[in-house]
């Protein structure tokens, strides 16, 4: 009896230092409760900070004959973050930050993008960069008065790849140093075929090869001749040179002068002189007696002439490089009218003052209606109305643009062949 009562004395004891060390355990944490909350919510949102956030990004390839269009677009968050520049957590920014993200990346993105054409490395322009509302395929330009909202706007490059009329092979790579940016989906347009595919961070190359499918660019528009009179040559350098040395010799012997060793060396000096002065002072007149075409004096005559003339005006806007311009413009207008006309058409093909993507007209139409003599010989005055629809792929979607004009077209024969010479616009829009 004795035992058992030490053993439960004993398990008693036991019993109530367990109740002791639980209460003071529950105790302490009681009280490192709070902290405990606070350092999870801390670790929580270390975790969520150093997750990336979700990227939104995305290129276009657009083949065209004599130029190619890489475009690159990304969310604007992620261009921020990118680039440094500011705080990329912002909710809107700043224009003057928004001039200086675009600053940075376009002089950032020169080493980005490298083109290979049919084997050739290009010599690329250095890419634009520009800000644009909405996501890809789905964008609008941005208004210069609206607030940039960082969520609802992305940063786009836009690298220009020259090409020959119909380029063969494409290779076209686009390194960029994000971790969290494993692959980039690209959409590449050509013709009218569009293809589908992706550049990895591992392998950020994608061929594209023609096999025919990109159609070559249209042959310009025969324009008709006008088949004019070969006019006459008059050496006037020759006439005077034999006037003058026949008033010489009838001189001489009226005062019964004898030349130093007789005619026949004066003779020869003078056949001399005459063939050396016979491409000199040559003017040429038209010949009073040729037969001469007859006028443009009709609408249909005139509208067979003004219309080829005005849509190769347009064609010749397929070409890229101003000297290029200029060449197939000077066969269609002559004179001062070459550089306003150049100013005024790239202006109404360009789809935006600060973005290089330019309309390809599609369509074409001009009619004439009313024809008038001009002041030059065969020259007229064409009062015409024409239209030209074209469009161009931009950022993932199609922007048509349509013009119209109601215009004076002043015609006139330049070195045997037609050419605008003055353009006075009545009416013009741009839709």
């Amino acid at each position: 009896m004795p035992q058992r009562a030490h053993c439960s004395a004993k398990n008693g004891g036991s019993l109530g230092l367990y109740k002791t060390v639980i209460r003071r355990l529950s105790h302490h944490l009681r009280r490192l409760l709070p902290a405990l909350v606070t350092l999870g919510a801390a670790i929580g949102a270390q975790a969520q900070t150093s997750e990336s956030p979700p990227i939104t990004s995305q290129a276009y390839l657009y083949v065209e004959p004599y130029q190619t269009r890489f475009e690159f677009m990304v969310d604007l968050r992620t261009a921020l973050r990118w680039l440094e520049v500011g705080d990329y957590n912002v909710a809107q920014l700043p224009t003057e930050k928004a001039n200086s993200l675009t600053t940075k990346a376009a002089t950032l993105a020169q080493t980005w993008y490298e083109a290979k054409v049919d084997g050739n490395t290009a010599t690329l322009a250095p890419p634009t960069a520009h800000i644009v509302r909405g996501k890809p395929g789905q964008t609008l330009p941005l208004d210069p008065a609206a607030p940039i909202i960082v969520a609802d706007c992305m940063l786009g490059l836009i690298w220009e790849v020259p090409t020959g009329p119909q380029p063969q092979q494409i290779h076209s790579t686009f390194r960029w140093s994000d971790s969290h940016l494993q692959s980039i989906p690209i959409t590449l347009f050509f013709g009218k075929t569009v293809d589908h595919g992706e550049i990895f961070s591992a392998a950020p190359s994608i061929l594209w090869q023609n096999e025919g499918r990109l159609p070559p660019p249209e042959p310009l528009s025969k324009v008709p001749e006008i088949h004019l009179p070969a006019p006459l040559a008059l050496p006037l350098g020759v006439i005077a040179w034999v006037l003058g040395g026949l008033i010489f010799y009838i001189a001489i012997r009226i005062k019964d002068y004898r030349l130093p060793g007789g005619a026949l060396p004066y003779l020869g000096v003078w056949a001399l002189g005459a063939l050396l002065f016979l491409p000199l002072l040559v003017v040429r007149i038209d010949d009073p007696f040729a037969k001469q075409p007859e006028p443009v004096t009709t609408d249909e005559q005139a509208q067979e002439i003004v219309e080829k003339l005005i849509h190769n005006v347009y064609r010749a806007f397929d070409q890229r490089t101003e000297s290029d311009v200029y060449d197939r413009l000077k066969l269609s207008a002559d004179g001062e009218l070459l550089r306003q006309l150049y100013l005024d058409t790239i202006q109404s093909l360009n789809l935006d003052d600060k973005e290089s993507a330019r309309v390809r007209i599609e369509k074409f139409s001009a009619s004439v209606d009313g024809v008038e003599p001009g002041t030059l010989p065969h020259e007229f005055i064409a009062t015409t109305n024409w239209g030209a629809i074209g469009s161009v792929g931009h950022w993932g979607h199609t922007h048509p643009r349509t013009v119209t004009c109601t215009a004076r077209v002043q015609v006139t024969p330049v070195d045997g062949q037609w050419k605008i010479t003055h353009i006075e616009v009545l009416e013009q829009r741009r839709l």
